[in-house]
């Protein structure tokens, strides 16, 4: 579900109406059954431990190894077996999840569950929904969103002088401005952004800059199993104009410079479970491409269908699919922000998931004035927890609108997306890593239920670089993360955290003389440079890094499997 205030409302009167109209669709229409399928064990992904490069991108596995996590079972793809037999027993696989090790199987059997059930290795099966398609089905119906007032035109915005333009009371009630003016605006930090489509962003001029510097980075549709993110629900792109708007005196954004994925999982013509599923998926491929922040302003509670409700009592973390993701995605070195929700004046008044998630920072909408909005959700959580973490400006928030205008809108949707904004540009500030991101951010005042530590300063002295080593010449030559041994059979990575001259190079011969890989190291983080050493043949190999004044040695037997 998208957080925008009086959106659910919404959705169960369409879905009425659509129930009501059903009769009346063609014979044609098939519908498909969604169950999420979790495995016993990975059998036959184990080998592939000492190998992430197989199954994560280079940069994905450097900034797993700078923050100290490295590659663990959690990473490792489910069993390849595993997912051929499900095929071959007629079931249509969309995804499997290394995270949760399981499994979205599709099928038009609705009594599919019976027979998943039984398998050997199949430890649960648990529905999420159906999905009716075809010519009038619900796929095809469009989601048009609710604003909270009449679009403004840009040419009449009365603060137009402003560098921020119409996003300048939300962008300055967090200090942000004190990080951009030092230059840094999220360049070299990426965010994932999970939402139900980003209709018409890539022709809207507010986001010219990122498209021009090719800062999209990824696309991918869940719904309809496509790469164009560009043509269906606009939620999404008002979302993305929170942080990547860049047009001064129009609309500025809390991280123009940073890179996006934009991953569309949210299906905005029915309320379903399975889309917590495609969730799962964009997070992992997140994940897998090295993103530093999740940016979701989506919210799970109640369904169209209400036998897969969510109760009060799942909002503990660890219950729904979810948010047993987003905390994944935590553990894994990524910093997940989440809307809180926007039921706090509903009979639901908590938390959505996956906001209930321990390690995810929930955040709360406010007005300009710093005042919580009567809709924000509330918590704690189900086991006591103090949630929402932070807030940030929701109420009468500046964002683009479908039409071309900028609007003034109100929802956790866009408190959310503003400050995952400002944490990377606060993250290329200060070199921190997610884990400290978040220990710096949940800091201060005592918390509470409605907004937790509250709107968050960036002009504050906390927010500053982290002091890194200048000099290596008194520290240890193997400062450097070396080969482990003399004999290896597998690619393994170096790095520093010391600043070099001028740049880290690294060079890997063999004894016949032939150079097989030479660049640079790449930097990760402000203090943090590496690569992956993969030799291609066996041999004696040599291995020099050096930061064009200190030159460091190393020498090993690569034996090829």
């Amino acid at each position: 579900m998208v957080i925008n205030e009086r959106k659910n409302l919404f959705m169960r009167i369409k879905f009425i109406i659509l129930v009501c109209l059903f009769p009346l669709f063609s014979e044609a229409d098939t519908t498909d059954f969604y169950y999420w399928v979790s495995f016993k064990d990975k059998a036959g992904s184990e080998a592939y431990l000492k190998q992430p490069e197989f199954f994560l991108s280079q940069r994905s596995i450097l900034k797993k190894y700078a923050a100290g996590i490295g590659i663990t079972t959690e990473d490792l793809p489910v069993s390849g077996k595993y997912i051929e037999d499900l095929r071959s027993k007629g079931f249509s696989v969309q995804f499997g999840s290394r995270w949760l090790n399981a499994a979205l199987v599709v099928t038009p059997d609705s009594f599919a569950v019976k027979k998943l059930s039984v398998l050997d290795f199949v430890k649960s099966v648990v529905p999420l929904g159906y999905k009716t398609w075809g010519r009038t089905g619900l796929s095809d119906i469009p989601e048009t969103g609710v604003m909270e007032e009449k679009t403004i035109p840009v040419k009449t915005d009365p603060v137009a002088m402003n560098h921020y333009g119409a996003a300048r009371d939300q962008i300055t009630q967090m200090g942000i401005e004190a990080i951009h003016q030092k230059g840094f605006n999220g360049k070299g930090i990426t965010v994932a952004v999970l939402d139900a489509g980003f209709y018409k962003a890539n022709r809207m001029q507010l986001f010219d800059s990122i498209f021009l510097q090719e800062s999209i980075v990824r696309t991918f549709d869940y719904v309809d199993h496509e790469f164009d993110v560009y043509d269906d629900d606009d939620h999404g792109m008002q979302v993305l104009s929170c942080m990547a708007a860049n047009k001064p005196g129009v609309m500025v954004g809390s991280a123009p410079g940073a890179s996006f994925m934009l991953f569309r999982t949210e299906d905005a013509a029915i309320e379903m479970p399975y889309e917590e599923a495609f969730w799962v998926q964009a997070a992992e491929e997140a994940d897998k491409w090295g993103a530093d922040i999740i940016a979701s302003s989506l919210g799970y509670t109640t369904f169209d269908d209400e036998r897969y409700d969510h109760k009060l009592s799942d909002l503990d973390g660890k219950t729904t699919l979810i948010s047993r993701a987003a905390e994944m995605a935590a553990s894994r070195g990524i910093l997940v922000v989440s809307s809180a929700g926007n039921e706090g004046d509903g009979s639901w008044r908590k938390l959505a998931a996956p906001a209930d998630a321990a390690h995810v920072i929930a955040v709360a909408a406010a007005d300009k004035d710093g005042e919580i909005a009567g809709f924000s959700s509330r918590g704690p959580t189900a086991d006591g927890r103090i949630k929402p973490d932070v807030a940030a400006m929701g109420k009468r928030t500046a964002v683009a609108s479908g039409s071309g205008y900028i609007v003034k809108s109100n929802g956790t949707s866009y408190s959310a997306p503003l400050l995952a904004g400002a944490l990377a540009s606060a993250m290329q500030y200060t070199g921190m890593n997610a884990v400290e991101i978040r220990q710096t951010l949940l800091s201060g005042k005592l918390p509470d239920t409605l907004s937790g530590y509250g709107i968050p300063d960036f002009s504050s002295p906390k927010w500053k670089p982290a002091p890194a080593p200048k000099s290596h010449e008194a520290a240890d030559p193997r400062f450097i993360q070396w080969v482990p041994g003399d004999t290896l059979n597998l690619p393994f990575v170096i790095g520093t955290r010391f600043s070099p001259e001028k740049e880290w190079t690294y060079k890997l011969s063999c004894d016949c003389g032939k150079v097989w890989q030479q660049a640079p190291l790449q930097r990760m983080t402000a203090n943090w440079y590496g690569t992956i050493i993969a030799p291609i043949v066996s041999g004696m190999h040599f291995l020099e890094v050096t930061d064009g004044k200190t030159v460091f040695k190393e020498s090993f037997y690569y034996h090829k499997p």
